[in-house]
């Protein structure tokens, strides 16, 4: 049985344009994407969240993903990071692996776009941020399969000894 503790979290983004503009101004230029695109007051974050979740659960954190999720001190289990930048990747990997449980989960929405999925694959970049070789990614350049339409979900699982790992899977044992 899979048994961790810890704390879920989901990184989005939710700007106001004001924010794009001055912090993404770059992005305009490619045409990729648009000023306030993703744009989003926070009260809208919290309506939508009551209507669909459970906001009695969530703590609601704003700022640049490099600064706000160092206020954050607990350790996670599962992940949603739902970014569109691989500055913005990197990031919240910076701040989030090193406290991800072991076999813990981190899921995106960003399987398709391989600028950004690169970043699990990109080994220099892991030894020098975080130490480790780069973990690999589960649903690169077309998804996980879970509609006929495809999906933009993909997935890592933390995993410190894939030896141990293996001896815990039923389907392994006596091989």
């Amino acid at each position: 049985m899979w048994r961790l503790q810890g704390s879920v979290i989901r990184l989005a983004v939710a700007t106001g344009e004001s924010e794009i503009a001055r912090n993404y101004s770059h992005l305009r230029l490619t045409g990729h994407y648009r000023q306030g695109m993703y744009s989003g007051a926070l009260a809208e974050v919290r309506e939508n969240v009551a209507k669909y979740g459970s906001i009695g659960q969530c703590e609601f954190v704003q700022g640049l993903f490099s600064d706000s999720l160092r206020a954050i001190p607990a350790k996670f289990v599962f992940a949603f990071i739902d970014v569109d930048l691989t500055s913005s990747m990197k990031d919240c990997i910076r701040q989030i692996w090193p406290r991800l449980a072991d076999e813990g989960l981190v899921y995106t929405d960003v399987s398709c776009d391989m600028e950004v999925v690169r970043v699990w694959f990109d080994d220099g970049w892991w030894q020098k941020e975080l130490g480790q070789r780069a973990p690999g990614y589960v649903g690169t350049g077309c998804g996980l399969p879970v509609s006929v339409n495809g999906s933009s979900l993909g997935y890592v699982q933390k995993i410190a000894d894939v030896n141990k790992s293996y001896e815990r899977g039923s389907w392994f044992a006596g091989s």
